[in-house]
């Protein structure tokens, strides 16, 4: 994802529609600027949440219409479809968000796509408990993934690494996660003081 899906027109203007239900529903909430506490309600989250799943929904369409027809363009049927989802400029939502939405869309859609790589490559991302910043290889699979596809996509997971580690020096276990769930939930991007992301 290159761009900021909150650009867009159609998630202002949701967003805004969101944020005026929030202030005639819970009349008490105030952002912390305003002397609150700017805890939102659960509701709100999830609603915040699925501002973003059409704009994921695109994304995964196209890459499931690519997926399909290069298979079929040549004669690749039988072969698994992966898809390389790289986030390089999103912020809004932390990571296992958007991976959890990704991959909830993926269970009712898109059969092209057996394996759903979520990755960070200049975008450094924080974890809860942790002060090491991290890069993140997180992939998840359909149920028709296979074992094979699982070994294969571990072992380019570890070439990556090592392609990195040549470009940009070495770095700990703990700075390249894999697909452990529990590490990378309530993750998000590092976000450079200035307004700028980490790139």
């Amino acid at each position: 994802m290159v761009t900021e899906f909150s650009r867009a027109q159609a998630f202002r203007s949701g967003y805004d529609a969101l944020m005026k239900r929030l202030v005639a529903e819970v009349p008490s909430w105030r952002p912390i600027l305003l002397g609150g506490d700017g805890k939102y309600p659960p509701s709100f989250v999830r609603e915040f949440v699925q501002l973003f799943r059409q704009p994921i929904a695109r994304i995964l369409k196209k890459a499931n219409r690519q997926i399909r027809e290069t298979k079929e363009h040549y004669g690749l049927q039988g072969t698994d479809g992966i898809l390389i989802f790289v986030n390089d400029g999103f912020t809004e939502l932390g990571p296992d968000l958007v991976r959890s939405l990704a991959c909830n869309i993926l269970m009712h859609s898109y059969s092209s796509i057996d394996c759903f790589l979520y990755m960070t490559c200049n975008r450094y991302i924080e974890t809860q408990g942790s002060d090491v910043p991290r890069l993140l290889w997180a992939p998840a699979y359909s149920e028709k993934a296979t074992d094979r596809l699982q070994q294969f996509i571990n072992d380019f997971g570890r070439k990556w690494r090592r392609f990195l580690e040549v470009k940009i020096g070495p770095f700990s276990d703990a700075a390249f996660e894999t697909d452990d769930d529990t590490i990378i939930r309530g993750s998000k991007a590092i976000i450079i003081p200035g307004g700028t992301t980490s790139k």
